[in-house]
């Protein structure tokens, strides 16, 4: 995820005055969604949309692709 999305749901989670509006919503499902809202406002796409990003970009930016990567490198090399 982008540090600025991680960043705006570890905030809401922390406020005491931040309450999920949907019954039954969990605090962070309820900041995920408010989080998701402003970041594609601010840049027209979602924070969980990594196609416009290279191989490169992506294996930087994303720690579980690239933990995938090096499994699947793992298992080749058996």
């Amino acid at each position: 995820m982008p540090k600025e999305f991680d960043d705006c749901v570890r905030a809401l989670v922390a406020d005491p005055d931040f309450k999920p509006r949907k019954k039954g919503q969990t605090k962070k499902d309820a900041a995920y969604a408010v989080c998701t809202s402003q970041y594609k406002k601010r840049h027209g796409k979602s924070p969980f949309s990594n196609a416009e990003l290279t191989f490169e970009e992506l294996y930087e930016a994303d720690p579980q692709f690239r933990l995938a990567v090096l499994f699947l490198e793992m298992s080749l090399e058996e």
